[in-house]
């Protein structure tokens, strides 16, 4: 029988660990690209080429509004806005913990190189009590993501 126990996430950007999210998936790493492209040709002959953009990397996070995350957050979004130029990049990594049921655990470590915030987070106001209005939405997309398991 396998197992995978997971639990103790961190998200790390510019060396700062993230802690104020909200409910739900409070934070995803997504990779909209292939690695390698494929067609195939007369005769049945394949040509394969990698394809740079599938080492690129699309983070959400989901932050309490308000909280020193969110308020960090827009701190890096005004910079970029105010000076793009001279914008320095955020850095980060997704790290996620799993254990085997036996006591042994492992790490899976997603490492991001060159951030920008790719959106200004949306904002509802709402009567009917729903929570997506204390939610602040960031997307940041990354240049290169590698990961270490």
């Amino acid at each position: 029988m396998s197992v995978a126990l997971t639990g103790n996430d961190t998200i790390v950007l510019n060396g700062l660990v993230l802690t104020d999210f909200a409910d739900g998936d409070v934070a995803e790493l997504k990779f909209n690209n292939d690695l390698v492209e494929v067609v195939n040709g007369k005769n049945d002959n394949a040509i394969f080429a990698l394809n740079s953009k599938g080492k690129q990397g699309e983070m959400t996070l989901k932050l309490l509004r308000g909280s020193s995350d969110d308020l960090l957050m827009n701190a890096q979004l005004n910079l970029m806005q105010l000076d793009f130029p001279s914008y320095v990049l955020l850095n980060g990594s997704f790290t996620k913990r799993i254990g085997n049921g036996f006591g042994l655990s492992m790490t899976d470590l997603y490492l991001a190189k060159g951030g920008v915030i790719s959106r200004i987070p949306d904002v509802v106001s709402s009567s009917d009590g729903k929570t997506e209005q204390a939610i602040s939405s960031y997307t940041i997309k990354f240049a290169k993501v590698i990961r270490v398991i």
